[in-house]
């Protein structure tokens, strides 16, 4: 099952022209995570999304550092997750997490723009 991020604690403001919604973005249990996981423009209470900033996804043991994309329509955004190399030998910067890793009961808070 790809992950599924529950949105919580969504606090909504207005500066200048622009929308900005703050939360938290929990993935729901027996999550993987697929690369093609989004969330919806929608979910985060706007129409379209300018620009997705996120903390460090966490656990309570494992942190993955996330990396929005947010789709050319704004209409959604998709968190891609990269880990830390914590095998013994050559340091690689950050390796993306794979399809099929289980992300049940990762969070993140996040800072949404748009309209």
């Amino acid at each position: 099952m790809a992950t599924v991020w529950n949105i919580t604690n969504l606090k909504r403001n207005v500066e200048g022209a622009k929308r900005v919604h703050r939360g938290t973005a929990t993935a729901a249990a027996a999550s993987t995570y697929a690369e093609a996981d989004v969330i919806t423009a929608a979910a985060l209470g706007l129409h379209t999304i300018e620009a997705f900033n996120a903390s460090p996804s966490f656990n309570n043991t494992l942190v993955f550092q996330v990396r929005p994309v947010v789709t050319a329509t704004g209409l959604s955004v998709a968190p891609q997750l990269f880990g830390t190399n914590a095998v013994a030998g050559a340091a690689v910067a950050d390796p993306k997490v794979t399809a099929g890793t289980a992300t049940a009961t990762y969070a993140f808070d996040f800072e949404a723009v748009g309209t």
